[in-house]
């Protein structure tokens, strides 16, 4: 399935499956961002 970008076409008209990986990779990424600092404290106690 080739998609050819024209002119008129713009980055924010996605189908919803795109939002919904980029929405899923920025949940990630904040997720892992609130548990790395943690993980020592978590590594040391076990």
């Amino acid at each position: 399935m080739a998609h050819e970008k024209t002119a008129g076409t713009s980055i924010l008209k996605q189908p919803r499956e795109v939002w919904a990986v980029a929405f899923a990779c920025v949940v990630a990424f904040m997720g892992i961002g609130l548990v790395d600092p943690i993980l020592p404290a978590i590594a040391s106690s076990g």
